[in-house]
């Protein structure tokens, strides 16, 4: 019959023996760690700072470089919208055709997150047609809503072109032109 008693024993002698494995993979490890990180300090130079006031050259060198953000900021403060001054936009299209007997345009206008107006102008020669819409909130842009302009209301078929622009309490611009073909 087998004694119960030495069972246990063996078992907890093979747990010692792992944890004792195991601290001494532990110990190597971090000795080498502690060895490659001391040899790479070493080999960095180490930067030396000067606190003593400074020469008559620095000196000059730091005016020059004040009189240089002065005019910088006098410049911007130049080119910045005087108050009640409408910011120039550049809507842009997106899709601009005809489809199923009708022109189809949609835009937005980058840059604005604001309501407005959007009209939209087709141009051939000096015919003319044009229709608005509204420009909205959306996310982060304003969009205009799309504009719908059926056959029937085109003068004649050909190319047209396309320019949207538009216009709010705070901006206004136009588009660049996409010529559209109108069958």
């Amino acid at each position: 019959m087998k004694n119960p008693k030495r069972m246990p024993s063996k078992k907890v002698l093979l747990i010692a023996l792992l944890v004792v494995i195991l601290l001494a993979g532990a110990f190597i490890f971090m000795q080498s760690r502690r060895n490659s990180t001391a040899s790479t300090s070493v080999d960095q130079p180490v930067e030396k700072i000067d606190l003593s006031p400074p020469t008559d050259a620095e000196k000059q060198e730091a005016d020059a470089r004040k009189e240089i953000i002065v005019k910088e900021q006098e410049s911007q403060n130049q080119s910045q919208p005087t108050p009640g001054a409408k910011k120039a936009v550049k809507p842009i299209m997106t899709t601009a055709g005809f489809y199923d007997n009708q022109v189809e345009v949609s835009a937005f206008v980058p840059e604005v997150y604001e309501q407005g107006t959007c009209t939209l102008t087709l141009t051939k020669g000096t015919a003319k047609v044009t229709k608005q819409t509204a420009g909205v909130k959306d996310a982060t842009t304003t969009r205009c809503e799309n504009f719908v302009i059926p056959r029937k209301d085109i003068p004649s078929a050909g190319i047209w072109s396309a320019v949207v622009a538009y216009t709010s309490a705070t901006a206004n611009g136009s588009s660049e032109a996409k010529n559209v073909e109108v069958k």
